[in-house]
């Protein structure tokens, strides 16, 4: 056993919804996205929309939502997206904060607008205040509709590099009293790398319960080396080949393991 104590993985999704009148306001770093009437209807209503309920989206397995319409995998939502009803006429600019750490990895978008079968990018500028960790992107909008802001990769290059050798990764599971979780053998890596954990698939998922989005922990949080992913606690019925994929260093790797909890290794009987 490695640990005495395990918190039992759980996963709420919670959608807050948010209605507020829009007056003549710039967005602000942090903020939700604004909307700014430049011409014609100054009185609207806007609704921030979390990502699960926008319209437009696919669930993934690793419970990830993305926009539909988009090669799988290719496209992403930054942020929440924004509801725009009463604006009749005339102009607005709806305006998205953006982490510049998410630039600067090589990250680019748009701001999208479902159209009611697909999400249509419109025209989007950037802008950074001095010395400030985001960026704002806006587009002119001219109706009601939903908005987000859909980005994608522009820059390979500028991604994190990859310099550990994945093949030297592997899975495993252990178990205390909360129940049976993945740790992942990550010895290439320097304690205290932080690593992701990501399921993808089960099959027959059926046989499967628990532990089906992403969780995170150092390297050497028990064991040098190793990766315990304390909140991946999962259970199945017979065997089960799960797959995940780690993430660490600037690495990812999609590794498979077969589970089977209720497999009991009998020791040999050195009494007689």
């Amino acid at each position: 056993m490695k640990k005495t104590a395990l918190s039992i993985f759980s996963f709420f999704l919670v959608l807050g919804l948010l209605l507020a009148p829009v007056g003549n306001v710039n967005a602000a770093i942090g903020d939700d996205p604004v909307v700014s009437p430049v011409s014609g209807d100054s009185v609207f209503t806007t609704e921030v929309i979390p990502v699960p309920a926008l319209p437009g989206t696919s669930l993934l397995a690793s419970q990830m939502f993305v926009p539909v319409g988009f090669p799988l995998g290719e496209a992403q939502f930054e942020g929440n997206g924004i509801r725009v009803t009463g604006l009749e006429s005339g102009k607005a600019t709806v305006c998205f904060t953006i982490p510049n750490s998410v630039l600067d990895q090589g990250w680019s978008g748009k701001v999208g607008v479902w159209n009611g079968t697909k999400w249509v990018l419109l025209g989007t500028s950037f802008s950074t205040a001095d010395e400030s960790p985001y960026s704002i992107a806006c587009a002119t909008i001219s109706g009601d509709g939903t908005y987000a802001f859909i980005k994608w990769v522009a820059h390979v290059e500028l991604l994190p590099k990859c310099e550990a050798v994945t093949s030297e990764w592997s899975l495993n599971t252990d178990s205390d009293e909360g129940g049976n979780y993945f740790y992942a053998h990550l010895h290439n890596l320097p304690d205290g790398t932080e690593a992701i954990l990501t399921f993808l698939n089960a099959d027959p998922l059926s046989d499967y319960s628990g532990f089906d989005g992403s969780t995170s922990e150092l390297v050497g949080n028990y064991l040098e080396g190793d990766a315990d992913f304390y909140d991946s606690t999962f259970s199945t019925e017979g065997p089960v080949l799960v797959t995940l994929k780690v993430t660490a260093g600037g690495c990812s790797r999609v590794l498979q393991i077969t589970v089977n909890p209720e497999i009991v290794i009998e020791l040999p009987d050195f009494s007689a």
